[in-house]
């Protein structure tokens, strides 16, 4: 996911995206802790890395409009 592609989206948009990227997270963070053999660590850091640009996002956004 790039910042482009959510300029395209509205406000409730993001907030969908913003709490899929949570569940994700915290889904995957569960797996690990519960499984020896976790084999997705490359999917959990993307998430988090998606995670961190979303947010990022958003405070550019709210300090525009300051």
């Amino acid at each position: 996911m790039k910042i482009k592609d959510f300029k395209n989206k509205n406000s409730d948009e993001i907030k969908i995206e913003l709490i899929s990227l949570y569940r994700k997270k915290l889904q995957l963070n569960l797996e690990k802790s519960n499984s020896s053999n976790f084999k997705s660590t490359h999917i959990l850091r993307n998430v988090k890395k998606n995670l961190a640009r979303l947010l990022t996002f958003i405070n550019d956004k709210k300090r525009e409009l300051k």
